[in-house]
């Protein structure tokens, strides 16, 4: 039977859990109105800093060894680590031409197995020191981030973008005065 100290933790892991996949959920949906691709792009980049990665898995080991009654609190800090592993293996899918079956599978098995769960930490920990998405890429094609795309974009892509954005607004707010009538 789970004491308070426990389910304090547990529900810390729950808000932490549920806060990101609400932010997902709600960058996920603007991306789809302003920038359709771009949350999938931004997810599969998503790498967490190594001091970061490094500080997380070194507290959440400190605090397990702390005994059975932390180990909730162990699993809060190893929550951005699963994100980011997450990531990870959305852009390793990505990269291979893996479809949604394989993700799924992934998914059970992170919710099944424990095993699993400490295997996506350990990828998210080693990627942190080798940078597997630059290296899946080769030498010659480095990772860009959007920002980059976005200078080295020429005027004329810069304002097709940028109608296609005005002409999204015009529908959205046609579609609030719509329900509003």
């Amino acid at each position: 039977r789970p004491t308070p100290f426990q389910l304090a933790g547990m529900m810390g892991v729950a808000n932490g859990l549920l806060s990101f996949l609400c932010l997902a959920l709600a960058r996920s949906w603007q991306a789809e109105m302003f920038n359709p691709g771009g949350f999938g792009e931004e997810f599969r980049g998503l790498r967490i800093p190594p001091a970061l990665v490094l500080a997380l898995a070194l507290g959440a080991l400190g605090v397990f060894s702390l005994g059975f009654e932390y180990r909730a609190w162990g699993a809060a800090l190893l929550l951005p680590l699963a994100i980011g592993g997450f990531s990870l293996i959305h852009a390793r899918a990505r990269l291979r031409g893996q479809g949604r079956l394989w993700l799924t599978a992934i998914y059970l098995a992170w919710v099944v197995f424990d095993a699993a769960k400490l295997a996506l930490i350990g990828m998210t920990v080693v990627d942190a020191l080798m940078d597997f998405r630059r290296r899946w890429q080769g030498p010659a094609a480095p990772m860009e981030s959007p920002e980059d795309d976005a200078d080295d974009a020429s005027p004329m892509e810069r304002s097709h973008h940028e109608d296609r954005d005005e002409d999204r607004l015009d529908q959205y707010r046609d579609h609030d005065e719509n329900e509003k009538e």
